[in-house]
């Protein structure tokens, strides 16, 4: 057992933590002691304190937190959480394309392949909206299909996978405290060498990434559900998939 100093709106409250329990569990004693429901709670850490990216299903040790540790609580209601990986088939929550897919998948492994899929040649899908246009499109059904999506929209191209593969390692290897190997689930150099690979997917990690490439908030919507995660927040821009 580790203990912890939780700062939070109401105070300072101690925590007895399990190491090895889901950062889920530790979400629940900090509602219990602040009332601020998970899907709002913006952790920091540190000096000065840096918000830090919280995966539900992994452990708290990967956090990296000792005893006698403080750890920062906010209420942030645009939080973006990574989602633990669901084996669920469901239209594509990153990307909002209608390939089948898990939900968001932070670690970049096991890699499923999938035949790919020509894209459709018809005119897009358009929604007018108050603020412009919604376009549907449809991208292939591959394990690239977060990459492309991120191509359309950013570089209107698809045909970029590869490229914004090597942006994501460029910023791994950059920041090794951001993107540590208790983050990233594996060692930093399996990650990075197995997120180069076609046959990969990309998640949540990745999705933060290119907020901070593109200088852009990124909202990524589940089209069936309508659940939507948001990496990014408080950029001068944003774009919905």
């Amino acid at each position: 057992m580790i203990k912890i100093r939780l700062r939070h709106p109401k105070g300072v409250t101690s925590l007895d933590l399990d190491p090895e329990a889901s950062i889920t569990v530790l979400s629940e004693k900090i509602f219990s002691a602040t009332e601020i429901p998970p899907t709002q709670q913006e952790l920091k850490v540190g000096y000065p304190p840096k918000s830090i990216i919280a995966v539900p299903s992994l452990p708290i040790s990967s956090l990296g937190l000792k005893s006698g540790d403080q750890l920062i609580v906010i209420c942030n209601e645009n939080v973006a959480k990574a989602p633990a990986p669901s084996r669920t088939d469901s239209t594509n929550p990153r990307t909002g394309t209608t390939g089948r897919r898990p939900s968001v998948r932070a670690p970049a492994f096991e890699p499923r392949v999938q035949p790919r899929q020509e894209v459709k040649s018809k005119t897009a899908e358009q929604v007018n909206v108050p603020d412009g246009v919604l376009v549907h499109r449809v991208v292939p059904d591959d394990n690239s299909c977060l990459f492309s999506s991120i191509g359309i929209l950013f570089e209107q191209d698809m045909n970029v996978a590869s490229r914004l593969r090597q942006v994501v390692v460029e910023a791994i290897k950059k920041d090794p405290e951001t993107y540590s190997d208790a983050v990233l689930g594996h060692t930093r150099e399996e990650y990075m060498k197995t997120i180069s690979k076609p046959s990969a997917w990309g998640g949540a990690i990745e999705l933060v990434i290119f907020a901070e490439h593109y200088n852009t908030e990124i909202s990524s919507f589940d089209i069936e559900t309508g659940r939507c995660d948001r990496f990014g927040q408080g950029r001068d821009t944003r774009c919905e998939l």
